[in-house]
Parts: C-alpha cells; structure tokens; sequence
C-alpha cells in the first residue's frame, strides 16, 4: 500500500474506532474492491498488459489451478488455438516476471498462484463477513466484536469489484467479471446490511446513518435500507432528512419499479414524522456474545428467535458424517480409470451435497464439470437432462473447442437435441452400416452422438464429471443415454482425459423407470454409494460447525428426535430457527412453511410463477407468467436467492437462469397457489412459450407448452401440442415418451380418434406391449374408412405373426387382401403377399412360402418398389437356409440387404443382417456370422424394437459361443432373456411363441 493509502486507511479506522488487517508490504497484495491495485514488495506491479492482471484476478478470486486451455478461452475467445495458446505464454512469462518468484506455478498443463505470502482484499472482506456471521445472535443485536470486524470489512470495500476495468476483446472474460461483480455486489450489500443493524440496536444513529447511505450507494431499491435509514435520522434527530429519506425513496420506487413504498416503510416514516420515533439520548450497552464453552443458554427446547436465522447461508455448511463415502469419492478422482457413480438415497439425506464435494475436487484437479437435472412432472420430455448436459457445455468459455473435437454426426446429434444449429451440422451424413443414416429416426447415432459428446466435453488433461441429479424423475429416453454413456466410458486416454458420470436418485419416488435404474445402479464397475441418516455426534458436529453455541443440550436432544438424522431437516431447522412459543417444527414442511411466510408481496409472486414453471426458469418467462414488470421481477428474484428460496444456476450464453434450492420448496410454493390461479398462471406461461420460442429445441418447447396448456384448462390446444410432441419424440425413437404424449391427447378429446389409435398400436408394438397393441389397432379396424382398412389388417397380422398365433396372422392378412381397393397398388399387394410367405415360412408349409414370395416379386418391379422386393428376396433366403442351399441363401439375403438399403428400409435391412448371420453360422464361418450379427445388433439399437432386439441378442450369444467367447456369450443370453421377458405384455410368460421368433 502506498503512504498516502496506509495514511487514508488509517484515518478511516480512527473515524470508525476499528482498525483494519492492512494489505502491503512484504509479500502480494491483490486488491480487487474497488480500482485494481496490486503491489509486489510494496511496488506496483508492473505489467505491460491489462490481460496480465485480468489473468492474475482470475487465479486471485478462483484460487484453484486453471488450465491453460481454459485461460486460453477466457482472455482470447476470438483466436484460433495455437495463437490463444502463444498468446497465453507471453502473457504467463511477463506476469511471472512481475510477480516475482515462487507465486506461480506454471506447468504445461495447469497454472495456479500459490497464495503463502498472497493478500487479497476480497478474501480478508468475505472472512470478516464470516467472522460477524458466526456469532450466535441476531444480526440486529448489539455486539461489539460484530460491529469491531464489520467496520475492518468496510474499510476494506472501495467500491465494485475491479471497479472500472474490462477488456475491449474478450467478451468471455467481461461475462465472467460481470458475473462476479453481482455476487460481490451483493456480499457487500449483505454485510452493509449486518453492520447497519447492528449499529442501530446499539444506538449508534450517526454510524448507521452513514453505513445505510453506503447501503443505498450498493443497491439503490433496496426498500429496507431506506427504511432503516428514516428511523436512523430519526432516532438521532434529523426530522428534516428522515422526511427528505422518505421522499427520495418513494421517487426512485415509482420511477424505477412503478411502485409506492411498502406500508412498512410508510409507517415508519410517519412515526418519524409524529414523534413516536423519537431522538435517544444515550446508547444501550453492548453485548458480547457468549463463548462456545459458556453455560448460559436459552431455555431448553428451544433455539434462535423466529426472525434469526442461526446460520446465514446454510447451504454452505460442511459435511459431517460422511467420512467414508467422502473417501471412495475422493479415491475415484485419484484413479486413472473413467468411473460411474451412483448415489441412492431418501430425500434430504444429502446425495447432491456429495456430487457437490466430488465437484470440488474435480474441479480443484484441474478438470471440467458439466450438471443437469431431472425434474418432477418432466418424465414425457424426452433427453431432457440430457439436453441440459449439451447445452451447459455449448455455454462454456471453451465451446467451441470442444466442438472442433466432435465428428459432424455428433454434432448433428446436438443440433437436433437442443435447437442451436452448429456448423458442419446442417446435413446427416451417410455411412457405412446397414441403411444409408435416415435422418431423426436414427436412434443408435443419436445415442452414440450423446456419448460421443459427453465423452469430448472435458477438460483436456485430468478427470471431468457429468453429473446428473433426481434421475428418479427422468424420462426413459435420457436414463437409456445415460446407460450407452455409462458402459462405453473410456479408461484414461493417452491425452489424460478421462470421464466420471455422477447420478443420484430417490428410490421412494421411482415410477415406471425403475428397470432403467437398476440397469444403472448394477452397471460393472460402478461406485454405489448409500448415504446413512446422521448419528448423534454427527448431529452435535454440524449443530457446532453452524456456529449454534447458544443451543442447550436438550434443544439439540430435541433437534435429533425430530430430525431422525435426516440432514436436510437439521440444516433447514437451524437456519431457520424456532416458533416463539419455543416448540420445535412437528417437520420439513413446518420449516418450509415458516421460510415462505416470511417472503415478501413481490418475491410471493415470483415464487409463484416460478413453481408454476414447474423447473429451471429464466427471469423473463416468470416476469410474464407473474404480469410483474421487469424491475419488480429482479427486486423478487434478488430476494428469493437471499432467502436461499432458489439459486442462480446459469447454463446457456447471455441468460441468468435459476432454479428451486430443493425439489421440497417448488413443491410446497405450488401446494400454495389456489386452483384458479393456478390456471391463470399455466395459460401465461403457455402463452409465453409460444411467444418467445423458448426452449430452442421444438422437442422441449412443445412437451412443456402440452402440459401448461392442459394445466390452463385449454384442453383442445393441449391435446394438438401433445400430438406435435409425440411425433418429435418418435422421431429421435424415445418410443416411451411418443406413447405417452399419443395418449394423453387422445385423453384430452383430438379429433383425430384413428390415427392417434393407430400411432398408438405402432408404439405399443416397438415396446412390446403386444395386447396393448391389438387393442389399438382393433379399435382403429373398427373405426377406419374401407381405404385404410388394409394396412390395419396388416398391422394386426404383423402382431400376431410376433406372438407366434400364426392362423390369426393369415386369416388377418387375407383380410387385408380383401379390404384392398381392386385398384390398389401392386406394391401393396406385393407387400401383404410377401408377409404371407413369412408367416406360411414359419408354420412349416414349404411349398407355401418360397411360392408366395415368388408371387409377390412378379407383381412388382424391384427398382419402383425396392421395400416389397427386400422382403421376398429376404423370404426366399430364409427358405433355401431351411433346405441347406447355403449358397442360395447367401445370394437372396445379400439381395435383401442390399434392396432394404435402396428402401431406407432398417427393419428389413436388420432381418437381413440377422438372416445372413444365421447362414454364415450354419456355414461354419463364425467371424462372418459375428459382423451380420453386430450390424443387426446395432440395428436394433436404432429402432428400439424391443422383440427384435431380443432375437438378435440371441443370435450373437450362439455365434460369440461358437467362436468360444463364453464369457461374453453369457451375458448376450442374459441380455435376450431380459428383453424376451418384456416383451409381450402381463401374459408375456404364458405366451411361449415370443421367445421363440428365430427368423421373419
């Protein structure tokens, strides 16, 4: 510090009667409140280049190592990386110069300042704020020692943080400056806050006059701060500033927010003005408080005053408890190995405060961390979470490097799923496998462009983590993605990079996806970790570490009983503690309902609209739903994230999003609303969905507008963004999520009774819901015109082929033969006859079938019609295997293959492969019949096919056991028999004909 600022300081500390921790000589002093100074030995660094003290800040504030590509990004967004990277060196040269020696440590990989003689204003301020917050009282008691620290903080706070100071040419960096500047904004709001209380209930009008001005300089609408400020002037006898404080305030209310000042400030004023507030002549003691060995204590059952929160941000808490579970997580950072990590657990016991440690500790290593979440009520919106995950890294400083990682199939693969069209996207390329790629219906790519994605999405040396929370409510779709990611982790690379996949779950809250769960859970080589309820001197621990020294031992007795160890309950109860009449809340819902309470006019609406929203929000979609106007949704979100109510959690460029603190308050804020109003507020979000466009990705935007339209009460408009849902999620094969959204408008009245039981059927049958799926397609025979009739019969015929009922499947199939218009198509007839041989095929008739297949070939030209011919050629291959015309059979099914590929035809084109892998066995060419057999696996993959899938599984077990590969044999039969068993619906087990579909 220079003379004239020790000087300045000093005169400061007189005027407040504290002092301050001074920040210069010897060593680096980083000041970053207020104009940037830093000062080497007591000079002023000298740096040729403002991007080396942006750099130095950076390390300062984050104070962990950063990796260079990441530092690369953030100061030179806009240069390729070889130049980001040179760049980066000459600055990381002049700055190490400047420094002088040993505070950086700088390594081809990583740079960290090492902080041993390191001061920094920011962190000296932030533990003084801490200091003041430990204390066991209320912020507006009197405490010298609170008071003492605070003012050292004040004397430390000249102004914004890095006030003054950006780059012309790194937007990246400015939006990270920005980013922490508001949270700096409002530490400083919050310790003003404290101080100016505190000095009021000690009497000190004067101090809290001034400290409230400076209150007001931070955050000019903030209501309070004018309001404690009118009883400061008037307590000290200034009549004339506290009316001129009331007027002032009511201005910048109406031309800021368009509001008047709440009654609470109205009536302080006017006791102001009537003398009820009156000038004091002398001040109150203060009080010290109580020591944490001190015997004194409130009575026993009971904790702080209603209005005193015993800790101030108790998210923030250690963890206590969990010493062997923090150690598996640590030791899988340490591996070299790709890891899935599971965390199951009861709600509250503390799943994502775990993933919050392995986050810690990933990102302390150097590595990267990318999170989502599943929502309740979102399990029909398909690749939700997943869509999160892409989105969160397309917000990344380092996007664009990662995406440069990514083939162009991939990046397709994130253009559909999220609606940000990237480069080199535009078109989906073909391939090799079985059929050229058929765009949104390729389910195999989109689940290798997921993994692919994830996989690339770190850091370039050391571990990244994708984690994902309450999978309990995620949809099929993403927990299917989740599994393909979870079993095709890759081990440490020879670049360093490996993956750690972090997910957690209720088990009490697991619905329809349990399968998928479990498929997780029992993956080889996953760490499954089950939190415990807390024990009693873990209980004691965190009731210490909370800094509730005033708790006496049967308050804390009572604290165990009612929380039954369950963390969320203990920290939830200390931060908000007591009732006045000393009982303890009978339960989470009590203490959620007393934080709720106490939450303003405004911020209630915000937190109305936000839970209607019903998942992460953006402050514009809520400012619409809520018909607040702008300012007053920023004055109401500011106060939720002060409550600790929601949090900020951006994860897109240029949007501020936010989401609930725990899944428990959404649910509570939602329970508060009245029906009608709840009606009200779901046709104002739909509205807004519709206006902005948002989400981006059409998936997304129309799954969330179907379920607000029918919470509206708009039913007709509900049941048509259900069908456009459907049809989206049944083009990225989320079979699940397209059944579900076909029925809920079908539910809800659309017109259109026969197609909607037709769509129906076809999902039902991809799922292998057999009798679900007759069901559909006989009430759609029943209700179809004589031009549609045809190709229901064939679907009915399709089925019962599957379940093996092979005289239903012809006496279908020559119904719709007969139901055709005698100027129907050849290719439809074609079409049914070649079903017709399938079926003859499979009872044995011989002479049936190959003249059947012969029969629908002549009625056809193959290069007009290439689908009809697959199957014919297909069914001809599949007779001459029979006979042991190995040859034949080669030649016909290579035929096949080759016309479904013309088709675009995959389910032809997987019979294909599956035939051909068949012959190839037969033929004693086991490595032959192993290539048919993964194409059609993968195949199937795409199609989602479930029966399919299963006979294919089947196959690769004989051919892997042929070729002597029993270990991996086994686990294809277990695969078969797992999908065989679901195929076929409750009376799968009683039908012995599925388990026995070889070939079709």
């Amino acid at each position: 510090m220079t003379a004239r600022g020790r000087s300045a300081a000093s005169s400061r500390a007189g005027d407040s009667g504290g002092s301050v921790a001074r920040l210069g000589p010897p060593g680096l002093s980083i000041r970053l409140l207020g104009p940037v100074e830093v000062l080497v030995d007591g000079r002023p660094l000298a740096v040729d280049t403002r991007k080396a003290v942006a750099l130095l800040a950076y390390l300062a504030i984050t104070a962990q190592p950063a990796s260079r590509d990441r530092l690369a990004a953030l100061l030179w967004p806009e240069s390729s990386d070889p130049d980001g990277r040179s760049a980066l060196r000459r600055t990381l040269s002049v700055l190490n110069a400047a420094v002088g020696p040993q505070r950086l440590t700088i390594d081809r990989q990583r740079v960290e300042l090492v902080d041993s003689d390191v001061t920094i204003d920011l962190r000296v301020f932030r533990e003084r704020l801490h200091d003041a917050r430990r204390h066991g009282h209320s912020p507006d008691q009197a405490c010298a020692s609170c008071i003492a620290v605070l003012e050292q903080a004040q004397l430390l706070d000249r102004g914004e943080f890095m006030a003054g100071f950006s780059l012309r040419d790194s937007d990246s960096w400015d939006e990270w400056h920005r980013g922490e500047a508001e949270a700096v904004d409002r530490e400083r709001s919050a310790a003003l806050e404290r101080l100016t209380r505190a000095l009021a209930a000690a009497g000190r009008w004067d101090g809290a006059v001034r400290v409230a001005r400076r209150w007001l300089e931070v955050d000019p609408l903030h209501e309070p701060a004018h309001r404690i400020l009118i009883e400061a002037h008037g307590r000290a006898g200034e009549l004339a500033a506290a009316i001129g404080q009331y007027r002032a305030c009511s201005r910048i209310l109406a031309a800021e927010l368009g509001v008047r000042p709440l009654p609470e400030t109205t009536a302080t004023y006017e006791a102001v003005r009537d003398g009820v507030i009156a000038p004091e002549p002398a001040s109150p003691s203060l009080t010290e408080p109580a020591p944490p060995s001190s015997t004194e204590a409130p009575p026993a059952g009971t904790l702080a005053p209603p209005e005193t929160a015993v800790i101030a941000n108790p998210g923030r808490l250690p963890i206590v408890g969990r010493d062997p579970e923090l150690a598996r997580l640590a030791a899988v950072v340490a591996s070299l190995k790709s890891t899935v990590i599971v965390v199951i657990g009861e709600a509250g016991i503390g799943k994502t405060r775990l993933i919050d440690a392995l986050a810690e500790d990933v990102l302390a290593a150097g590595g990267s961390v990318l999170s989502a979440r599943a929502w309740s009520g979102e399990q029909g919106l398909a690749f939700g979470p997943i869509v999160g995950l892409l989105r969160s890294a397309l917000g990344r400083t380092d996007a664009q490097q990662w995406l440069a990682r990514l083939d162009p199939t991939t990046r397709w693969v994130i253009t559909r799923l999220t609606g940000v069209r990237l480069e080199g996207s535009a078109g989906f390329p073909d391939g090799p496998g079985l059929v050229s790629a058929d765009g949104p219906s390729d389910r195999l790519r989109v689940l290798e462009g997921i993994a692919d994605a994830l996989n690339g999405s770190g850091a370039m040396a050391g571990a990244s983590l994708v984690r994902v929370d309450d999978l309990q409510w995620a949809d099929a779709s993403t927990l299917e993605a989740l599994a393909y990611l979870g079993r095709r982790l890759e081990d440490r690379r020879p670049d360093g990079r490996r993956l750690i996949l972090a997910l957690n779950w209720r088990p009490e809250d697991i619905g329809a996806t349990e399968a998928h769960l479990r498929t997780i859970e029992h993956m080889p080589g996953s760490v499954v970790i089950r939190p415990a309820r807390l024990d009693r001197s873990a209980i004691d621990e965190l009731v210490r570490e909370a800094g509730a020294h005033h708790l006496a031992a049967a308050a804390v007795d009572l604290l165990a009983a009612e929380s039954e160890g369950l963390p969320l309950y203990l920290v939830e109860a200390l931060a908000v503690g007591d009732q006045p009449s000393g009982a303890m809340p009978p339960g989470i819902r009590a203490i959620l309902e007393q934080r709720l309470a106490a939450v303003g006019e405004v911020a209630g609406q915000m937190l109305a609209a936000a839970a209607i929203v019903g998942r992460s929000f953006d402050p514009d979609l809520v400012r619409r739903a809520s018909g607040r106007s702008e300012e007053e949704t920023v004055t109401g979100l500011e106060e939720l994230v002060r409550r600790n109510l929601i949090r900020e959690a951006p994860i897109e460029p240029g949007r501020q999003p936010y989401d609930f603190a725990h899944s428990r308050v959404r649910d509570l804020a939602y329970e508060r609303i009245s029906l009608a109003r709840r009606r009200l507020l779901h046709g104002r979000v739909a509205d807004a969905i519709r206006t902005t466009g948002e989400p981006s990705d059409e998936l997304a935007r129309t799954s969330l507008l179907a379920e607000h339209e029918r919470a509206a009460g708009r039913l007709g408009a509900a049941a048509e963004a259900y069908v456009r849902t459907a049809e989206l999620a049944r083009a990225v094969q989320a079979n699940a999520e397209a059944l579900a959204a076909f029925e809920a408008a079908q539910s809800l009245g659309h017109p259109d009774t026969l197609g909607l039981e037709e769509a129906i059927g076809a999902m039902r049958t991809r799922l292998g819901d057999y009798p679900g799926a007759l069901a559909a397609f006989e009430t759609a025979a029943a209700i179809a015109p004589p031009d549609r009739l045809a190709a229901i019969e064939r679907r009915l015929g399709w089925i019962q082929f599957r379940r093996g009922d092979l005289a239903a499947a012809e006496s279908h199939l020559a119904a719709a033969l007969a139901a055709l218009d005698p100027d129907a198509s050849p290719s439809r007839r074609s079409e049914i006859q070649a079903d017709r041989s399938v079926v003859a095929h499979r009872a044995g008739d011989k002479a049936a079938a190959p003249a059947l297949a012969r029969m629908a070939l002549d009625m056809i030209d193959p290069a007009v019609d290439p689908g009809a011919a697959a199957v014919a050629h297909r069914l001809l291959g599949l007779v001459a295997h029979a006979e042991g015309a190995l040859d034949l059979a080669r030649a016909e099914l290579s035929q096949s293959l080759i016309l479904a590929g013309q088709a675009n035809d995959l389910d032809a084109a997987i019979a294909a492969e599956h035939a051909l892998s068949r012959v190839e066995l037969a033929g004693d060419d086991p490595e032959a019949a192993l290539g048919h057999a993964r194409n059609a696996l993968a195949g199937t993959a795409r199609s989602g096919d479930r029966h399919v899938e299963a006979a294919v599984e089947n196959t690769m077990a004989d051919v892997l056991h042929a070729l002597g590969r029993e270990a991996e044999s086994r686990e294809h039969q277990r695969r078969a028999v797992s999908l065989f068993a679901a195929v076929g619906g409750a009376a799968a087990s009683l039908e012995a004909e599925i388990w026995k579909l070889v070939e079709w």
